[in-house]
């Protein structure tokens, strides 16, 4: 009996691929549904709000907006004290997203004297190195980190590999019905096993 032809072998391998990338979507769905719905305490010290691109076809980012408002609802109900903003210049043109998300955050009745930026980070891993410095400082030992919930799995995957044990991490789940097109926020679950993947290499 002779070897299976190699368009079978790579076909069967495809086959395969496609298999485990559904399965790692699913995962990440029922995650992040968990996140979705979770309960958070009634006050933690700081919110750290995770940046993107800050405007969109000239318009802001939608996603990035739910974030900031549901940041602002966090410290206006008083389950924190301090926001965090993390989010460098982006490539694309050059604004600086935790500028313009502690500006959208002010428009929304939080204090100046009550947001920090952190303005260098350019991926999710560096929201979190570059934020650790800034929550030493403040003596933060609580953070709820602030995305949409297809994120929320692998930024606190991240957060405590570069945190530890030193603070403690909750999430809270901004609006996630923030795309400008219908496919939006499903192509952002089909991208996250692929970003998960990075991450652990990189």
């Amino acid at each position: 009996m002779g070897r299976p032809p190699f368009k079978k072998i790579l076909l069967s391998l495809l086959m395969g691929g496609l298999l485990l990338w559904g399965i790692a979507v699913v995962m990440v769905y029922r995650q992040a549904n968990i996140y979705r719905y979770s309960t958070l305490p009634t006050s933690v010290q700081a919110a750290l709000v995770l940046g993107a691109r800050a405007y969109l076809h000239d318009q802001p980012n939608a996603c990035l907006v739910a974030r900031i408002a549901r940041a602002a609802d966090l410290y206006r109900q008083g389950q924190v004290r301090l926001i965090v903003v993390s989010g460098g210049r982006d490539r694309e043109d050059g604004v600086l997203e935790s500028a313009e998300m502690a500006a959208w955050l002010v428009q929304r009745g939080v204090p100046e004297a009550h947001i920090i930026q952190e303005s260098a980070a350019t991926s999710t891993r560096e929201n979190m190195r570059l934020s650790l410095p800034i929550l030493q400082q403040q003596q933060i030992e609580q953070v709820i980190v602030v995305s949409q919930p297809f994120h929320v799995p692998r930024a606190l995957w991240l957060a405590r590999q570069e945190w530890g044990s030193q603070i403690q991490v909750f999430a809270a789940a901004a609006r996630e019905d923030c795309g400008s097109q219908d496919w939006a926020i499903p192509r952002a679950y089909v991208r996250e096993p692929l970003a998960f993947v990075q991450n652990a290499v990189f």
